[in-house]
Formats: structure tokens, sequence, C-alpha cells
């Protein structure tokens, strides 16, 4: 489950990688205009902050297309479609930022439920949030959401914390290690997304407590 977003291309803070010169080659004797090697990357960029800041909805090719100084074929040349450039937005703006563990199981499940939480308010968070919301009535939005937790990530962290709390038999043998990660994230998808409510890293502990009291042996 990939709930966010390390980027290979710049981020807000950075600034983009200098392109290296291509080496001279003989032409073919063909004109016409040089490709732009740069243009993929301010098209990410640009639809990053147009997710960040606007949202899924509002998002528009015309504007990426001014944002990003191009033509607006030059996008549909590499996606086919507003779905597939977002999609791989999410890819490239991946940012996870996960505690490490503390050897105290409960403690690191509240850690990366607040580390999660942390996220949500960052603008690779915001954005990701927007289209999550959006892919409920559209199921092109090729979102990397599913149970194949990916390392790095809080939902990783917290299914590994569960499994040590089950080994040391402080949590139930039979837990449904899947069903409770999706109790304890489920809270936070509603505040943000349904009710659109800010949340807090110290709710994690509360949510933390609800679902686990109830988990324990």
């Amino acid at each position: 489950m990939t709930y966010g977003f390390t980027s290979p291309i710049a981020t807000a803070d950075t600034e983009e990688p200098a392109m290296s010169a291509a080496p001279d080659r003989p032409t073919s004797g063909r004109t016409g205009r040089p490709r732009d090697i740069g243009a993929e990357e301010r098209i990410l960029r640009a639809t990053f902050e147009a997710l960040a800041t606007g949202g899924y909805l509002a998002m528009n090719m015309d504007d990426i297309a001014r944002a990003a100084k191009v033509a607006k074929t030059t996008i549909y040349r590499r996606w086919k479609s507003k779905e597939a450039l977002v999609t791989r937005c999410m890819q490239v703006y991946a940012l996870r930022v996960t505690p490490a563990p503390t050897g105290d199981w409960r403690k690191d499940v509240c850690r990366a439920l607040e580390s999660m939480i942390e996220v949500v308010e960052t603008p690779q968070g915001r954005a990701f949030m927007s289209v999550l919301a959006a892919r409920y009535n559209n199921p092109d939005l090729e979102v990397a959401f599913d149970r194949e937790y990916e390392e790095g990530g809080s939902p990783a962290a917290i299914r590994d914390a569960l499994r040590e709390g089950v080994r040391r038999e402080e949590l139930r043998a039979d837990l449904d290690v899947d069903l409770t990660i999706e109790l304890l994230l489920s809270v936070v998808f509603m505040r943000v997304v349904a009710l659109r409510e800010e949340v807090e890293p110290s709710l994690a502990r509360q949510i933390v407590d609800a679902v686990l009291d109830g988990a324990a042996r």
C-alpha cells in the first residue's frame, strides 16, 4: 500500500538537476524543432503543483501545458490521458518517511501513524489525497494502492509492528493484520478526505488505543 510520495526529480526545495549536453552527432540533413529534453520534468512538476494546490478535479491539461511551457500535444505524446499523467506524477513524487523501529511494537505503530499524519499535511500528501478522493469514481487512476505494502512506507511499518505484537503474544494469534491496518488508517482518511478536516499527529495515539485495545489478548 503506497500512501505517499522520494522524488527522483526536483522538489520545491531543490533546484532541478542540470541536464548534460548531448554529444555532437552528424545530422541526417533533416531540420525541425529540437526535442525539449526538460519537458517531462516540467510537466510532472506542474502537475504536482496543480494537484497540491487545487486538487485533481480542478486540474486541466491546458493549465499544465501553460505552466510547463509546452504545447498540449507534447503532454499527450508522453501520456495518453490526464489519468495516465497523474498516475505517473504520483509515482515520481513519492514521499515515504517512517521512523526507525524502537523495539516497542505498540510505540512503533503509533509513530508510523504519526508519520503518515504528518505527510498528509505536506504538498505531497495533499496531492495524493486529492487523487485518492477522485479515484473512487475513476478507475483509470491507477494509483498504487493495494495490500502489497511497499517497504519504506507507514503501512509496512505498522504491519511489521503488529506481527511483532503477535509474535510476543501481546496481540491475538488470529489477528487479521490487514484489517487492523485498515482500521488504523481509516480514521485519517475519513477526516481528511470525507470531512476535510485537519488532523494532528497527536490523534495517532487515540486511534491506536481505540483499535489495539480491542485486539489485545
